[in-house]
């Protein structure tokens, strides 16, 4: 029986798989045997794949899906861990500055303060740099007062740093608290040694009814040597440091009658000893006292048993650029200091008042004040003898 090449057709496929009968398989081999168009089909199915005509393995259905998860659980982490550490540091900061210690909010705020003080020094803006600040003291003096005396500051800065070159700038907060720093000011001098540098250390603190604002503190002229930084004891090296450097503290608007009052209370000791706290004076006995201290008490002391102290009436304060021959000979170094002009009225035993009227130098880096070096003393005329005597070997030099 003749098969037709649609019955050979139909039946190829089996044949190339290997699952027809033997009779089928037969009829196929004799069939594209004379026939070579079966033939080529049947070649065409059982022929071996090129390499590049394999087909592709099938996917892992689960491939794609362990990717994503992976990708999710990567991303995840990084999150968490740039939520977290924000919030550990903020925490941190926010304990330090519940207790007042260690790096705060507060620290940050104030560093980056004086960071900007250094800045605005560094690049020769004084003034603006001075109105960045407050100072100890100025809740008394006028807008106008404090605009005119930072007008003096500045020009002082401007002329200091002419003569001293400024290396670099350091902000340094205060260690294990939030409410202090110094703004280290390294300069080249040649008041020792040219081949060493001078730290001027500004220190500064923090305003605790506003943050914003820095309160400057002070100034400590210290020499580094490269491999420590101590403070100069020398007289004449420290008074070449601090020469034409700024007094940028504000003696309070009462200075002399804050200090003329402790006659009120009839303290003698208190007034003589007046550089030194009530804590040292009670914890020292009467030897221990230099004898200039006992000459003063002394005198104090006779003073009162004669006069009576009435009051003290503060007059105007005056910023002071001089090397004054009185108070250099008191070994502090100033150039820089204030003078506040006040008039002291005392009483006799019989009620009779008589008034003395003074300049009185005001030194604030290292003493709060000079009172043994009073100028331009003028008396009342009714003023006894005996009682110029005193005031005059108390507080003239």
């Amino acid at each position: 029986m003749d098969v037709t090449c649609n019955v050979i057709e139909d039946l190829l496929p089996l044949y190339a798989d290997g699952i027809c009968s033997e009779d089928s398989k037969t009829i196929i081999e004799h069939h594209t045997a004379v026939c070579p168009e079966c033939k080529e089909k049947l070649d065409s199915m059982t022929a071996p794949l090129e390499k590049n005509e394999e087909s592709p393995k099938p996917e892992n259905p689960f491939k794609k899906t362990r990717t994503h998860y992976v990708r999710v659980i990567v991303i995840t982490l990084c999150i968490a861990v740039l939520i977290a550490v924000p919030s550990v540091v903020c925490s941190v900061l926010t304990v330090n500055e519940i207790y007042d210690t260690g790096y705060s909010w507060s620290t940050l705020k104030f560093e980056g303060k004086l960071r900007e003080f250094g800045r605005m020094i560094k690049k020769g803006d004084y003034r603006k740099a001075l109105d960045t600040i407050d100072v100890w003291n100025q809740g008394g003096y006028s807008d106008q007062e404090l605009s005119d005396l930072k007008d003096l500051w500045a020009e002082d800065l401007e002329n200091y740093f002419a003569k001293n070159p400024i290396v670099k700038i350091k902000a340094v907060g205060e260690k294990g608290k939030c409410n202090g720093g110094s703004l280290d000011v390294y300069v080249k001098t040649d008041a020792v040694d040219k081949r060493i540098e001078t730290l001027q250390s500004l220190w500064f603190s923090r305003l605790s009814e506003d943050t914003d604002r820095i309160c400057y503190g002070g100034n400590i002229p210290c020499i580094n040597d490269g491999t420590e930084v101590r403070t100069e004891e020398n007289a004449d090296g420290y008074r070449a440091l601090q020469s034409g450097f700024p007094e940028m503290l504000l003696p309070p608007k009462d200075e002399a009658k804050f200090y003329f009052d402790r006659l009120k209370e009839g303290n003698a000791r208190k007034l003589a000893f007046y550089y030194f706290n009530d804590e040292r004076i009670s914890g020292m006995d009467d030897g221990s006292w230099p004898d200039v201290y006992k000459a003063r008490e002394n005198a104090l002391m006779q003073m009162l048993e004669s006069y009576e102290y009435v009051g003290c009436e503060c007059g105007d304060i005056t910023y002071m650029r001089e090397e004054d021959d009185i108070v250099s000979s008191l070994g502090l170094g100033a150039d820089r200091f204030y003078v506040q002009h006040a008039e002291v009225t005392m009483q006799t035993k019989d009620g009779e008042q008589f008034a003395v009227s003074f300049d009185m130098p005001i030194i604030l880096t290292g003493s709060p004040a000079v009172t043994s070096c009073f100028r331009n003393i003028t008396y009342s005329e009714n003023t006894p003898d005996d009682f110029r005597k005193q005031f005059e070997f108390l507080f003239t030099r």
